[in-house]
């Protein structure tokens, strides 16, 4: 499956158009395994990473202190992050190293649980409240259970390329937004309107490095250039124009105080090699402060009076994922799944067979997410009938509610 999907994505792109818009400076899966196939290399790379996350968190660690054990192919590190200046003094975090798939996923959590008759309201205002976010590398999740977590993911590769860039992109992304999310979470649990509850968050960056956004933010130009020539053919067409996307350009934040490259590309008989309902899926690849989004819509919007319903379903999905998650702008009913590496990880594209596949995965990723759960969204829209897949990881065994001090 990994060297179809590798096959597929440096063969199947038709045309492609780049707009570069440059201003000032903002301050802020179903394809399994990545790896080399040495698992030795894999387990001494995960131990050390498992090292530094622990660093990571020692600097706020609770009197619970932190923990690190091991389960099969995959190493939990887990923490208390307290004392937060927020309604939610205190939150608890646990990174899962995969060492197989050489990926770390950081999920946190809010010591919380939404009753029953407000999740559907907590769910409207997450979706709202990302939209007026922006884009991030982490994201926020409604659990089946009622808990509110925050969830981002990193390659083993970053951690060696860019260490300090991944622990404010992994750990720092994911407190910081759930930081941001926490009052709203608290006023909607209590009744207030998911709506007027989304329109105050603000995009908080305590945790975040500024200094590495900084830089990172000025190269731009470059990263979008490293991106197409790494990602596609020499002889792909390539165009120059001016962004007219209003609701992409919200959503990366292009033409605001940040500098952001713009990709167009799509994928063709995407039902024939992936299957699901569409023979052809646009998506676009937003290149931002080292890091490279690739965002696919899905092609029918939700009418307003299905959103309620449709949400519920995307969250579902979205519980199931560590990354290729859906979006939903309640104002106007887009729907889009959202995956995003590190510039730095990226393969040369000639590199084959690939040491890595991100190459693969930038371009693949999301398009694969919409094709595979389109059926089910037909089915919500009263199309036809399906079940939504199932891939990725919960990290059902960690239950923040059971920790109690010794």
């Amino acid at each position: 499956m990994m060297r179809k999907l590798y096959d597929m994505a440096t063969a199947t792109e038709k045309t492609l158009c780049r707009t570069l818009v440059l201003s000032a400076a903002l301050m802020a899966g179903c394809i399994s395994g990545n790896g080399t196939g040495d698992t030795t290399d894999a387990n001494v790379e995960a131990e050390d990473i498992a090292k530094t996350l622990t660093s990571w968190l020692e600097p706020y660690k609770s009197s619970l202190g932190i923990k690190a054990e091991r389960d099969g192919d995959s190493i939990y590190v887990r923490g208390r992050f307290g004392a937060l200046p927020s309604v939610f003094s205190t939150l608890d975090i646990v990174f899962l190293i995969l060492v197989e798939e050489r990926e770390v996923v950081c999920f946190a959590y809010l010591p919380t649980i939404v009753s029953e008759e407000r999740r559907r309201a907590m769910i409207e205002f997450v979706f709202r409240g990302e939209w007026e976010y922006g884009i991030s590398t982490a994201s926020m999740v409604v659990e089946d259970d009622g808990r509110i977590r925050c969830q981002a993911w990193s390659p083993f590769e970053s951690f060696v390329n860019q260490p300090k860039e991944t622990q404010w992109r992994l750990m720092g992304a994911v407190v910081d937004k759930l930081w941001s999310f926490s009052e709203g979470v608290a006023a909607v649990s209590l009744g207030v309107d998911p709506d007027t509850a989304a329109s105050e968050v603000k995009r908080i960056a305590a945790f975040e490095g500024l200094d590495e956004a900084v830089y990172l933010e000025k190269a731009a130009d470059a990263d979008t250039k490293t991106v197409i020539e790494k990602c596609f053919e020499k002889d792909a067409e390539i165009s120059e124009e001016e962004a007219d996307d209003e609701w992409l350009n919200k959503l990366s934040g292009n033409g605001s105080d940040v500098r952001v490259g713009i990709i167009r590309a799509r994928f063709e008989e995407v039902a024939r090699d992936i299957g699901g309902k569409y023979d052809l899926l646009p998506y676009t690849l937003i290149v931002r402060e080292g890091m490279v989004w690739n965002v696919c819509n899905v092609p029918e919007e939700c009418p307003e009076e299905m959103r309620d319903e449709v949400a519920d379903l995307l969250m579902k999905m979205n519980y199931r994922l560590k990354y290729a998650q859906f979006g939903m702008d309640f104002e106007t009913g887009k729907i889009w799944s959202h995956y995003s590496v590190p510039v730095s990880v990226i393969p040369a594209w000639d590199e084959c067979p690939p040491s890595n596949l991100y190459g693969a995965f930038i371009k693949m990723k999301t398009v694969q997410s919409v094709a595979e759960n389109s059926e089910v969204l037909h089915s919500v829209l009263g199309y036809d009938d399906a079940e939504p897949e199932g891939c990725g990881y919960r990290p059902d065994d960690y239950d923040p509610q059971d920790d109690s001090e010794e």
